[in-house]
């Protein structure tokens, strides 16, 4: 909800209303696209795991927007796609580089620039980074400016100095 509040203009999908089909529909309009929730990267699938669609409930296939899905989708609006979830860069160590991660999904269906995180990040952390990151880029600084300022805010504090909390997202594309 807060990084739907810096934004004149937004779609916020919550718990329940971000089905699938929801996600997709919203994700072709988007400039900046913000996923904030779990994702599953592992050797049998990759993608964003979602609400569950009550037209086909218990259905796990409904609950994932696969990264093959995603990356056969054209996103031409879309500038950056911000991925605050687990895992998110794939299996490798360069997402960029992984035909299956979702980095190289949105890659593929048009975005330029792609934030993910290279491990299991910790939730309160990443709520005050995405924050910092969101209040940066939107009184106009780049993504790796953003990127960069939210690390160093969150090093400078006790609780987060731990390069678990403030190292974990990285930015992936036209830099």
């Amino acid at each position: 909800r807060h990084v739907a509040s810096l934004f004149a203009r937004s779609t916020f999908l919550g718990a329940e209303a971000a089905t699938s089909a929801a996600v997709e529909r919203e994700m072709g309009r988007a400039v900046v696209f913000h996923f904030a929730g779990h994702s599953i990267s592992n050797a049998s699938r990759v993608g964003l795991l979602l609400a569950e669609d009550s037209n086909r409930p218990g259905d796990i296939n409904a609950m994932m927007l696969d990264a093959e899905v995603i990356a056969a989708t054209n996103l031409p609006q879309c500038r950056l796609a911000v991925l605050s979830a687990c895992t998110t860069v794939g299996l490798e160590n360069d997402g960029a580089g992984d035909p299956q991660s979702l980095v190289r999904a949105f890659l593929d269906a048009g975005v330029p620039q792609v934030v993910a995180s290279r491990w299991d990040v910790d939730s309160a952390a990443t709520s005050t980074f995405m924050r910092l990151f969101y209040e940066r880029l939107t009184r106009g600084g780049s993504a790796a400016d953003a990127l960069r300022f939210s690390a160093g805010r969150m090093k400078d504090q006790l609780q987060t100095t731990h390069p678990y909390y403030w190292a974990g997202f990285q930015l992936y594309g036209m830099i």
